[in-house]
Protein backbone atom coordinates (compact mmCIF):
# COMPACT_ATOMS: atom_id res chain seq x y z
CA UNK A 1 0.00 0.00 0.00
CA UNK A 2 1.26 3.67 -1.02
CA UNK A 3 1.95 5.71 1.64
CA UNK A 4 -0.01 9.37 0.89
CA UNK A 5 1.91 12.45 2.59
CA UNK A 6 -0.18 15.00 3.11
CA UNK A 7 0.45 18.62 3.66
CA UNK A 8 -1.32 21.00 6.13
CA UNK A 9 -1.26 24.68 6.33
CA UNK A 10 -2.59 27.02 9.00
CA UNK A 11 -4.07 30.38 9.40
CA UNK A 12 -6.20 32.78 11.91
CA UNK A 13 -9.29 31.71 12.63
CA UNK A 14 -12.22 34.03 11.20
CA UNK A 15 -16.27 33.86 10.33
CA UNK A 16 -18.47 36.35 8.55
CA UNK A 17 -21.93 34.92 8.66
CA UNK A 18 -24.78 36.22 6.21
CA UNK A 19 -28.36 36.79 7.73
CA UNK A 20 -30.76 37.53 4.72
CA UNK A 21 -34.79 36.45 3.30
CA UNK A 22 -34.73 34.45 0.16
CA UNK A 23 -35.44 32.06 -2.03
CA UNK A 24 -32.62 29.27 -1.31
CA UNK A 25 -32.04 28.20 -4.73
CA UNK A 26 -31.36 31.89 -5.83
CA UNK A 27 -29.10 32.21 -2.71
CA UNK A 28 -27.21 28.85 -3.76
CA UNK A 29 -26.73 29.92 -7.28
CA UNK A 30 -25.40 33.77 -6.03
CA UNK A 31 -22.93 32.03 -3.59
CA UNK A 32 -21.60 30.04 -6.32
CA UNK A 33 -20.68 32.43 -8.61
CA UNK A 34 -19.37 34.46 -6.04
CA UNK A 35 -17.26 31.56 -4.65
CA UNK A 36 -15.22 31.53 -8.41
CA UNK A 37 -14.03 34.82 -7.50
CA UNK A 38 -11.57 33.00 -4.54
CA UNK A 39 -14.21 32.31 -1.34
CA UNK A 40 -15.59 29.69 0.49
CA UNK A 41 -18.90 29.72 1.73
CA UNK A 42 -21.13 27.58 3.33
CA UNK A 43 -25.32 27.91 3.26
CA UNK A 44 -27.65 27.10 5.17
CA UNK A 45 -31.60 27.11 5.19
CA UNK A 46 -33.55 29.07 7.87
CA UNK A 47 -36.46 30.90 9.11
CA UNK A 48 -37.03 34.28 11.19
CA UNK A 49 -39.40 34.89 13.03
CA UNK A 50 -40.28 38.21 14.00
CA UNK A 51 -42.82 40.55 15.18
CA UNK A 52 -45.57 40.41 13.28
CA UNK A 53 -44.44 37.86 10.69
CA UNK A 54 -41.78 35.50 9.53
CA UNK A 55 -39.99 34.83 6.26
CA UNK A 56 -37.53 31.73 5.11
CA UNK A 57 -34.14 32.64 4.09
CA UNK A 58 -30.27 31.51 4.87
CA UNK A 59 -27.31 32.11 6.80
CA UNK A 60 -24.33 32.40 4.72
CA UNK A 61 -21.00 31.44 6.35
CA UNK A 62 -17.81 32.61 5.04
CA UNK A 63 -14.35 31.42 6.66
CA UNK A 64 -10.88 31.67 6.25
CA UNK A 65 -10.04 29.00 3.97
CA UNK A 66 -6.88 28.31 3.83
CA UNK A 67 -6.91 27.35 0.02
CA UNK A 68 -7.52 31.02 -0.41
CA UNK A 69 -6.31 32.64 2.77
CA UNK A 70 -7.36 36.09 4.06
CA UNK A 71 -7.34 37.93 7.10
CA UNK A 72 -10.22 39.13 8.68
CA UNK A 73 -10.43 42.34 7.44
CA UNK A 74 -10.90 40.86 3.96
CA UNK A 75 -13.00 37.98 4.86
CA UNK A 76 -15.68 40.39 6.30
CA UNK A 77 -15.29 42.78 2.95
CA UNK A 78 -15.99 39.75 0.92
CA UNK A 79 -19.17 38.69 3.30
CA UNK A 80 -20.82 42.80 3.32
CA UNK A 81 -20.14 42.57 -0.51
CA UNK A 82 -21.80 38.86 -1.10
CA UNK A 83 -24.40 40.36 1.33
CA UNK A 84 -25.09 43.59 -1.16
CA UNK A 85 -25.13 41.15 -4.18
CA UNK A 86 -27.60 38.54 -2.28
CA UNK A 87 -29.88 41.87 -1.07
CA UNK A 88 -30.05 42.65 -4.78
CA UNK A 89 -30.47 39.56 -6.57
CA UNK A 90 -32.86 38.09 -3.79
CA UNK A 91 -34.98 40.93 -3.83
CA UNK A 92 -34.62 41.95 -0.26
CA UNK A 93 -34.11 45.24 1.76
CA UNK A 94 -31.75 44.29 4.23
CA UNK A 95 -29.07 41.56 5.37
CA UNK A 96 -27.15 41.42 8.52
CA UNK A 97 -23.48 40.70 8.68
CA UNK A 98 -21.97 38.93 11.55
CA UNK A 99 -18.52 38.14 12.92
CA UNK A 100 -17.19 37.50 16.66
CA UNK A 101 -16.35 41.73 16.98
CA UNK A 102 -18.99 43.28 15.25
CA UNK A 103 -22.64 43.31 13.89
CA UNK A 104 -23.06 44.67 10.74
CA UNK A 105 -26.70 45.68 9.76
CA UNK A 106 -26.64 46.99 5.40
CA UNK A 107 -30.32 48.18 4.11
CA UNK A 108 -31.06 50.48 1.10
CA UNK A 109 -32.92 53.37 3.43
CA UNK A 110 -34.94 54.47 -0.05
CA UNK A 111 -36.93 50.94 1.39
CA UNK A 112 -37.18 51.16 4.90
Amino acid sequence: MENIVYNTHSGKSFTARIYIAGDYDTARAVCREYANEGACVQIKRCEYIFTGGAETGVEIVLINYMRFPSNPDEIKYKAIKLAKLLIERLYQFSASVVTDEESIFIFDDRKM
